[in-house]
């Protein structure tokens, strides 16, 4: 192992060491199994006993039931360098058919006065149609010409004093010595009914569009974005945006983005990764790193982690607003990455927490869970406070915790703010989280899902394009517990089954009816919003997470063109959203009722800078510049890079190999030079600059590596691309023991009688399973139950497998079994030893592919050598209507007898 090492423990770091350090601490009892560890290649902090090959033995296999093991695995991170060079210098002015002569933007409008006072608990009771508010609240819209004298009078009238306003809507809050519900509704429709009130309204708790607590990923080879952990972003087409981005040199403007939410954790990351830079004591901030500065830094920011009522973590301690913040400008140089990221320091995010916002704790089970709320009234005051203090594009992940009726009054609020808001500053853009309750928002029944130019209102989707529902959000384990806490508290009827029972939860994300709108979805299930205290990948589900992939989006394309307006935003968003999410080949039709279809970030930046170049389409010069391709940026942005073998022994010791750098197109003003860099033990021959003066050309390297992490960068000068990959070749021949965890299969989302009237219909067709349909539909209702019930009962265990590896001839190509033992993990004997299934591996680089066919059925195993000792990857069984089954594995070499 290369490179320092540091250890933290009892809050103290040590270091740095060497892995020989490292290994005679743990052999002396200096470093325990707990510790934590890290190192540059790892670019997190690791528990000591989850690095492989620093404690003797393999890891315990654990049996259903037991407690799920976590195994972190080390892997190379992706170093994301924002370029600002690129091709600016080829295009020069002409690049957006020149200088437009704009002036400065014109001095923000007055916002007029605003303030809101929040409630005293003393006056909290409990309301059918909004669950806890306060009894002696309740505030007033005028009409307009209306103004003090008559919210004095009609404040008197209920012998109340009015403790706020906000004038931009003729707003007043007041406040009456009313202690009980029955007092509130009287008060509500006495007010209703005065002359010139428009709306009137109790102060509503507003939630986090938070759907479930964050949990670890699995350990596959990148613990951030690897597997399903990147199934987020490449929904979304992130990578592209930010090739297409460095291979275009576009000039990127200081963009001002908003976040309206529980305060900021001020240590997200750590020291040697930092996720968000806040200012130092004299206000400034590192430079080039996108900066996050709270409006009020005592009421924004908390050195403390975030727990809920229980004193639970939330969101690994991160909190809802820290996780909002990182899906949408974290550091993208090692840990989480940020959509917008890339800006750099031509991105602000303005922080600003509701005030008094607190956790709101309801029973463990997923129809209640544990979220962060604050009030309407607030909200409103904070919305005016980003404006002023310049944000132009604003997260919403918020709202009321239902839809109804009973949220009439507050939407009409927010209707009336946001018409107002886009008359005085048509150039700010508020998104909303559509929620997560999976009901139909119509236009009256939340604050959001309006048709307004200046407001998004954002879905949610699963990994495979379709609206997420809870089994998207909760695994089974979790919802058999639920189920059974309902059956024994009597809240549910005797005869009610499981599946009705998860039917029946108002959990998944919200969508469109008529009269409402979800203008469009981004992933909203697993994303990555961070790491927990012990450097673990923190996932998050929820509206609450796809509206700051939106937000990140717009901020992107207003850096890129800052004449935007709020209009415009939305509808570039909208335009270049795909209808259609594809999966490894599986095509899924994003829903109608979930807006234009899923964000594309690509589309949207290619469509802004293409716009740009064209000019206005009333100019007589239109297009002043012709369009740019994505295969040609995106061919300019990248590297290929390829290792052949082609001396296993030579005479220096290692390995000797030829690596040959391409690309795929080049810059209009000429080629472009790559630049080889190195890390770890070893020697090359050539230049390390070398030119490539076409598309298609080639440069190559003689290279011997000394050691198995030997890594090879290749830098193209032009834009920055890199490509990487590791000289990496180790003899896996001998046995294996690990585990095989299911996590997700088609059986867990399929209805048994809808799936045997698809199989029966289809007998002489083809349903997806490679001509078994008839098979299927020959073994009747019950036992495809039988076979769903059982695969959900294993969905998430550690299932013990064993592997034999033998060498071919030919490096890298292995004979071999696996065996995976479910007759271990199932108590009532029902379950036979399995036989061996046979394969052959090829080993390309550091990575291990099988294929195993078996019954008409393609499993792939996609392994990761992590290690000499140790593999971890994925599987998945795909067939033409989904996956039949797929989940993650881990394997330990068996040592020595």
């Amino acid at each position: 192992m290369s490179g320092k090492w540091y250890l933290s423990r009892d809050g103290e770091q040590h270091g740095p060491y060497d892995w020989k350090e490292v290994t005679h601490y743990v052999s002396t009892g200096n470093i325990e199994y707990s510790d934590m560890l890290w190192n540059e290649s790892t670019g997190q902090w690791l528990q000591a006993g989850q690095i492989p090959g620093l404690f003797p033995g393999p890891m315990p296999v654990k049996k259903a039931g037991g407690k799920k093991t976590a195994l972190i695995a080390f892997s190379v991170v992706l170093v994301l360098l924002l370029v600002g060079a690129g091709l600016f210098a080829f295009f020069g002015d002409d690049f957006f058919g020149g200088d437009d002569g704009s002036e400065e933007s014109p001095e923000l409008p007055g916002l007029g006065e605003y303030r809101t006072k929040d409630p005293d608990e003393a006056f909290l009771v409990d309301t059918e149609e909004w669950g806890t508010l306060p009894a002696n609240q309740i505030a007033i819209i005028l009409e307009d010409g209306l103004g003090d004298e008559e919210a004095q009078e009609i404040a008197a009238s209920l012998g109340a004093n009015i403790v706020g306003e906000i004038e931009l809507i003729n707003f007043y809050q007041l406040e009456t010595n009313s202690r009980s519900a029955a007092e509130l509704y009287s008060d509500l429709s006495r007010e209703e009914n005065f002359p010139g009130v428009e709306t009137a309204m109790p102060n509503i708790p507003v939630f986090s569009r938070l759907e479930i607590e964050g949990r670890s990923c699995s350990p596959l080879n990148d613990p951030m974005y690897g597997g399903n952990g990147g199934r987020a972003y490449d929904m979304i087409g992130l990578q592209e945006a930010w090739d297409i981005i460095r291979a275009t040199g576009v000039e990127l403007n200081t963009t001002r983005v908003g976040v309206i939410d529980s305060s900021i954790y001020n240590q997200s990351g750590h020291q040697f990764s930092p996720e968000l830079h806040l200012p130092d004591n004299d206000g400034r901030h590192p430079p080039g790193r996108v900066r996050t500065t709270p409006i009020n830094s005592n009421r924004d920011l908390t050195s403390s982690l975030h727990t809920d009522s229980d004193g639970e973590l939330e969101l690994g301690g991160l909190g809802h607003g820290t996780a909002v913040t990182h899906v949408i400008g974290a550091d993208p140089n090692g840990g989480t990455a940020g959509v917008a990221g890339i800006l750099g320091e031509n991105l602000e995010i303005l922080v600003s927490t509701q005030g008094s916002g607190r956790y709101f704790s309801g029973t463990e089970n997923p129809d209640n869970p544990v979220q962060w709320g604050n009030w309407t009234y607030r909200s409103l005051e904070r919305m005016l406070e980003q404006v002023e203090n310049g944000a132009t594009v604003i997260n919403l992940s918020w709202g009321p915790a239902q839809l109804g009726p009973q949220n009439q009054g507050g939407s009409d609020m927010m209707r009336k703010f946001l018409r107002i808001m886009n008359e005085r500053h048509p150039d700010v853009v508020f998104v909303g989280a559509a929620g997560n309750s999976g009901q139909g928002i119509d236009g009256h029944n939340d604050y959001w899902g309006k048709d307004l130019p200046n407001l998004i209102t954002v879905g949610a989707l699963n990994h495979d394009g379709e609206r997420a529902e809870v089994r998207d959000w909760y695994d089974q384990e979790t919802l058999e517990q639920a189920y059974q806490q309902h059956l024994q508290a009597g809240s549910i009827d005797a005869d009610t089954t499981f599946d009705q029972f998860v039917d029946s939860l108002q959990s998944g994300s919200n969508y469109a009816v008529p009269g409402g709108e979800v203008t469009l979805s981004a992933s909203g299930t697993g994303v990555p919003i961070g790491v927990d205290p012990d450097g673990r990948t923190v996932t998050a589900n929820g509206t609450s997470f796809s509206a700051p992939q939106v937000v990140a989006a717009a901020a992107l394309i207003r850096s890129i063109n800052p004449e935007l307006n709020a209009a415009d935003i939305k509808r570039i968003l909208t335009e270049s959203a795909s209808r259609e999410v594809d999966r490894d080949g599986n095509i899924t039709e994003v829903p109608a009722s979930m807006g234009a279809g899923v964000l594309r970030v690509d589309n949207a930046v290619l469509q802004t800078i293409n716009e740009m170049r064209a000019g206005p389409r009333d100019a007589p010069d239109y297009p002043k510049l012709p369009p740019l391709t994505r295969e040609d940026l995106l061919g300019m942005s990248r590297v290929t890079l390829k290792a052949e073998l082609i001396d296993e022994n030579p005479s220096g010791g290692g390995k000797e190999w030829l690596v040959t750098a391409s690309i795929g197109a080049v810059s209009p003003g000429g080629g472009t030079e790559l630049e080889l860099r190195t890390s770890g033990q070893g020697f090359f021959s050539g230049n390390t600059k070398q030119s490539i003066a076409a598309a298609g050309g080639e440069v190559s390297w003689r290279i011997t590596a000394l050691d198995e992490n030997y890594v090879v960068r290749v830098f193209r000068s032009d834009t920055g691309g890199c490509a990487m990959l590791e000289l990496f070749l180790v003899d896996l021949t001998g046995s294996w023991v690990g585990t095989w965890v299911l996590t997700d299969s088609l059986f867990f989302h399929m209805d048994p009688e809808e799936f045997m009237a698809q199989a029966e219909a289809n007998v002489e067709g083809d349903i997806g399973l490679e001509g078994c349909e008839e098979a299927m539909a020959s073994l009747g209702p019950a036992i495809i139950l039988s076979i769903i019930e059982f695969f959900k009962s294993i969905q998430g265990v550690e299932v013990p497998l064993s592997m034999e590896l033998t060498q071919q001839g030919l490096s890298g190509i292995y004979n071999g079994w696996l065996l995976i033992h479910l007759d271990q993990v199932v108590d009532d004997g029902s379950i036979e030893a399995a036989e061996k299934q046979y394969f052959t591996a090829v080993l390309e680089g550091s990575t291990l592919k099988i294929v195993i066919a078996e019954d008409d059925f393609i499993t792939y195993f996609n392994g990761n050598v992590v290690s000499p000792d140790y593999l971890t990857g994925t599987f998945s069984t795909p067939v033409e209507i989904g996956n039949l089954m797929s989940g993650t594995w881990s394997a330990y070499r068996l040592g020595d007898e």
